[in-house]
């Protein structure tokens, strides 16, 4: 994801209106990106509410409309990704049928 124009706009964002790093940034997309994208594959409701509470806490400071620019932009990012499907079963699930 670290290609796309959303990426490249959140990077932008955080860069100017945060003074942040690269480093911070990366931080942010392992805290937040990276963990949207996942959770977004499993509930798409729960990723958002995730997302929300997690800027409420770790950016206190963050107005309304900054945090729903960069909400907006991470889900654009998640809606990139391709989506991934398990496909098997676990070590233990097989242990449980085969007994």
């Amino acid at each position: 994801h670290y290609n796309s124009k959303e990426f490249d706009e959140l990077y932008d964002f955080l860069e100017m209106n945060f003074n942040m790093s690269e480093d911070e940034i990366y931080d942010f997309d392992d805290m937040f990106v990276i963990d949207y994208i996942f959770s977004y594959q499993l509930d798409v409701d729960v990723a958002k509410k995730n997302l929300s509470n997690n800027l409420d806490k770790q950016f206190m400071r963050l107005n309304i409309s900054d945090k729903a620019y960069i909400s907006k932009l991470i889900l654009s990012i998640a809606r990139n990704y391709p989506n991934f499907n398990y496909k098997g079963y676990t070590y233990n699930e097989v242990k449980v049928q085969y007994k």
